[in-house]
């Protein structure tokens, strides 16, 4: 009997360890359900072309809640023909979004497109207008288009 007891003390105390050392392992957290990317995907250059699709249903889904930078993103795709068939009508459509949201680099895109007639009717006054608005947010990317075609 002293042996039984014996082996029944030291089954639980070493079961009593065993249970102390699991409890002091770390365990990872659960993973989030959705992970938004990292912040160098903010723009399609982010992306690597087969990951397009994603990029534009990541985009859209934040265009729709009112992103001006997703918004552009969005623009850019339809431009370039990025992970969707290039629509310049449809860039068009959310570089202006994005830019009567105040978004600096939609404005110079949409007057970029105004100048040079990319899904819109060419219109040097609405193109000086837009990139006027750019340049006084700070761009310098507009500053060469503005000074060679406006007045």
């Amino acid at each position: 009997m002293e042996k039984t007891f014996r082996w029944f003390v030291s089954t639980v105390i070493g079961a009593a360890m065993l249970m102390s050392l699991t409890a002091c392992v770390e365990k990872p957290a659960p993973k989030p359900k959705f992970q938004p990317p990292p912040r160098e995907h903010d723009s399609i250059e982010g992306y690597p072309p087969k990951q397009y699709s994603n990029a534009y249903n990541y985009f859209y889904a934040r265009a729709l809640q009112g992103d001006p930078a997703a918004e552009n993103s969005l623009g850019h795709m339809y431009m370039d023909g990025r992970g969707v068939d290039a629509d310049p009508s449809k860039a068009v459509y959310w570089y202006i979004q994005s830019a009567n949201r105040g978004y600096r680099q939609a404005q110079v895109n949409l007057g970029v497109a105004y100048l040079y007639g990319q899904g819109v009717k060419k219109d040097i006054a609405e193109a000086c207008h837009w990139l006027s608005e750019a340049i006084h947010q700070g761009s310098t990317t507009a500053v060469p288009f503005f000074k060679d075609n406006c007045k």
